[in-house]
């Protein structure tokens, strides 16, 4: 069935509910509309989508194809719809004008403004007139609209003005609405005493929704007691709703912050994130997809001091994530930049947990120079130097940051054996020098360490200290990358222990004594995409296997990073068609 066929058979479904003042069913149709429609909107960009309506908003969210102000509102409707379908409480006819005009409004982007939607301006209006919502309350959520838009203390004056606190207190799923925005624009205690009036005051004094809002209200202004206890409550009655793992797990959280002896609730707050994460999205592991829960278990393990544990969770994390932006931009609906601020940070704080230094400086350099709200900078750069703490000790934000403007990344696929090694290492020399010179930064190569080109490049890097800084990439962990080399496992720790950095990345896990070269190919790619200059000594042949060097400059150029190729022979090669 078409989505225009599905809204009008939807449409007639609520017109009885409504002429019936059945409420409920109102509200269930209306969610059944959400649910829909949130799985082909994933379906038209090519991401797999869950049973769980929660987990395909989230994604929508996630890859900012929806806007803040439709996430209020559809997270409004899902959670009116929830109750609906598991008959908690009786629903009002403020809930069901709520749930008609977010539906309502949630069909016509789908149908006119969603850029692998229809595009059916014609039907999208027709669609929206056949769900009968009050136009009064469309008028009053353009107002809650407008309010989203701009929420500050002065906008917030305004719209209290205009509209009675009593009166939203009186309509729970709008009272959630305008509390959500209040807390997502940092006005805690304005978002808490509608909350509270609201609970007070509505037709479902223990509504769900308001209890959790009122939960995080009091996480972010250090009531931390009452918001895990409240919290905590929650969760017992539904252990798998994701939003409230998140609210609990990042009070409990502040709390290990405040702590003196923090590491057993940090502990607690790690366990529940981890295992929201791994149940999100569905049943199977690659269904994993909620993005702040998976970037928080991978920061809470780093600070745990599980470095391992933080590095897969992060590794995974960036597969989810770079498949989503892969969908956006074979579907034509977005790429990596026009992410918000918040997922562009997760994808930047994912690689610096995954061990990827020089694409994380650069990404956070990048966040920096788009100018975000300055609240927003704030938050990511107090979670930055929190990890830095555990992962570089010596080095501060500002300097880590430097080498995403100021240094210039060599990246260094090579081959094995060189004909002339004396006048290859020459040739490396004079082109590490000329490139230094040229752009008159510091040069930073980026080398696996492999036998041959790898180790001339790092050796010349090491010898000159205050032109050149060396950064290692393992494909695997050290013991097990050291297996492909056992006569030269001397000179490769030695030149390991002159690095400024080693990171390892997440290579398939190996059976017996055979090479695996698997692991390979997720190393060339992230020298790829790391370097500005990919310094390739190389035959000019293709690659052997994968991951060869043959590959890594072919991956280079695509990206359209600059290849300074020299021969085995220590000749410089022409740039390669």
């Amino acid at each position: 069935m078409d989505t225009v066929t599905f809204l009008h058979d939807e449409a007639r479904h609520i017109a009885h509910a409504r002429s019936g003042s059945a409420h409920a069913a109102v509200v269930f149709h209306c969610g059944r509309l959400l649910e829909v429609i949130s799985r082909q909107a994933l379906e038209g960009i090519g991401l797999d989508t869950s049973l769980n309506v929660y987990s395909n908003l989230k994604k929508l969210e996630d890859l900012s194809l929806i806007d803040r102000p439709l996430v209020y509102l559809t997270n409004a409707l899902r959670h009116s719809a929830n109750g609906a379908r598991h008959a908690r409480g009786a629903l009002c006819d403020s809930d069901a004008a709520l749930a008609t005009v977010s539906a309502e409004r949630f069909a016509v982007w789908f149908l006119s403004a969603f850029a692998c939607g229809p595009r059916m301006a014609e039907a999208a209006a027709h669609g929206a007139a056949a769900l009968g919502a009050p136009s009064e309350w469309r008028a009053l959520v353009d107002d809650v609209v407008a309010f989203a838009r701009g929420a500050d203390g002065a906008s917030w004056g305004a719209f209290k003005a205009a509209h009675a606190f009593s009166e939203l207190a009186m309509r729970p799923a709008l009272a959630g609405v305008v509390a959500e925005v209040l807390i997502d624009s940092g006005m805690n205690e304005q978002g808490r005493e509608l909350v509270e009036a609201a609970l007070g005051l509505a037709p479902r004094p223990g509504d769900r929704r308001l209890r959790q809002l009122r939960g995080l209200c009091w996480s972010r202004t250090d009531r931390l007691g009452e918001a895990v206890d409240e919290v905590r409550a929650l969760l017992s009655e539904d252990e798998h709703d994701e939003e409230t793992i998140g609210i609990l797990a990042g009070a409990i959280k502040r709390q290990s912050a405040a702590a003196t002896e923090p590491s057993e609730l940090l502990g607690d707050a790690h366990k529940l994130y981890a295992e929201g994460f791994k149940r999100s999205g569905g049943a199977k592991e690659s269904a994993q997809s909620n993005t702040y829960l998976g970037i928080n278990a991978a920061a809470t393990a780093l600070w745990l001091g599980r470095t391992k544990e933080a590095r897969e969770t992060a590794v995974h994390l960036l597969r989810v994530l770079d498949r989503g932006v892969a969908c956006l931009e074979r579907s034509g609906c977005g790429d990596a930049h026009s992410l918000d601020v918040w997922q562009r940070a997760t994808i930047a704080e994912a690689s610096l947990l995954a061990g990827r230094i020089a694409i994380a400086a650069r990404q956070y350099a990048a966040l920096v120079a788009s100018r975000p709200p300055a609240g927003s900078l704030k938050s990511c750069f107090k979670q930055l130097r929190r990890h830095l703490r555990h992962l570089r000790p010596s080095l501060s934000a500002a300097a880590f940051l430097r080498p995403g403007t100021q240094s210039l990344w060599v990246g260094v696929p090579g081959q094995r054996p060189l004909e002339n090694e004396a006048t290859v290492e020459a040739a490396v020399r004079t082109a590490l020098r000329g490139l230094a010179e040229r752009d008159g930064k510091r040069v930073v190569v980026l080398t696996a360490l492999a036998e041959g080109a790898d180790r001339l490049v790092a050796r010349v890097a090491s010898e000159t200290p205050s032109d050149t800084s060396l950064e290692v990439a393992l494909p695997l962990e050290q013991a097990e990358y050291e297996r492909d080399f056992t006569e030269s496992v001397g000179e490769f720790r030695d030149l390991l222990g002159r690095a400024n950095a080693v990171s390892v990345l997440d290579g398939p896990a190996r059976q017996g004594k055979a090479r695996h070269p698997e692991a390979y190919a997720p190393l060339g790619r992230h020298i790829a995409e790391s370097c500005d200059v990919l310094l390739a000594i190389w035959d000019g042949q293709p690659a052997r296997g994968p991951g060869g060097t043959g590959e890594v400059v072919a991956l280079a150029r695509a990206r359209g990073v600059e290849v300074a190729w020299i021969r085995p022979d220590g000749t410089r090669g022409n740039e390669p068609a």
